[in-house]
């Protein structure tokens, strides 16, 4: 039985982890849906040596024209679109695939990740996959377009086989609309797409906010 003190004890490093360090006498007392099979193993996965793949630095993503948004963003579908125009616009598609999350021995596992255009020097640009996606650079005064196209496999088929392929995706730390912003509700299934509109406004359009 998991007591209060080990609740206590291994709660600290968070909800989404503490399972994993939960003592394995209780691991027992985890129920799962019918027919679910945990991927928490009895065994650890097989050792690694640290610090031998170097970091995975994000490349930064390309703009695309206007003209390569098909069909066109809709105006009135965001608040005060016309009062800050983009002046850049992205396309990003979320796709299932695999991904070498280190060079020891066969860990490439599924996953959902992120395309986007980047600059071969080709002067046409370069559509690349990665996990995690690309770095946006935005500027204050610089407001941007971000269409995303949900190009996720039906449930159950391609090699990551995650539940509902429905997304939302939010941005931290940006005072943005509410249709843009990746509220929980407004999803997109597999094979549509949304239009994120980001301002790149100071708060109350302050520019001390900025400092």
């Amino acid at each position: 039985m998991v007591t209060r003190r080990d609740l206590m004890k291994y709660g600290s490093v968070g909800a989404a982890s503490s399972a994993l360090l939960l003592p394995k006498s209780s691991m027992g007392q985890l129920i799962y849906p019918d027919g679910f099979i945990p991927s928490i193993a009895d065994t650890p996965s097989p050792p690694v040596t640290a610090y031998k793949d170097p970091l995975y630095i994000m490349p930064i993503a390309e703009p695309v024209a206007e003209a390569d948004l098909s069909p066109p963003p809709d105006p009135a579908a965001h608040q005060r679109y016309d009062e800050y125009l983009p002046q850049k616009y992205y396309i990003e598609d979320i796709q299932e695939g695999l991904w070498q999350y280190h060079s020891d021995g066969p860990y490439a596992a599924g996953c959902w990740s992120y395309g986007w255009y980047m600059d071969d020097g080709s002067g046409t640009g370069n559509k690349i996959f990665s996990t995690p996606g690309a770095t946006y650079h935005a500027q204050y005064g610089e407001p941007v377009l971000v269409r995303r196209n949900n190009n996720l496999p039906p449930v159950g088929t391609g090699n990551a086989t995650f539940p509902l392929p429905s997304i939302t995706i939010h941005l931290h730390n940006g005072h943005t609309a509410s249709e843009s912003d990746g509220i929980p509700q407004d999803y997109i299934d597999a094979g549509e797409f949304w239009d994120h509109h980001y301002a790149n406004f100071p708060a109350g359009n302050n520019k001390r906010e900025i400092m």
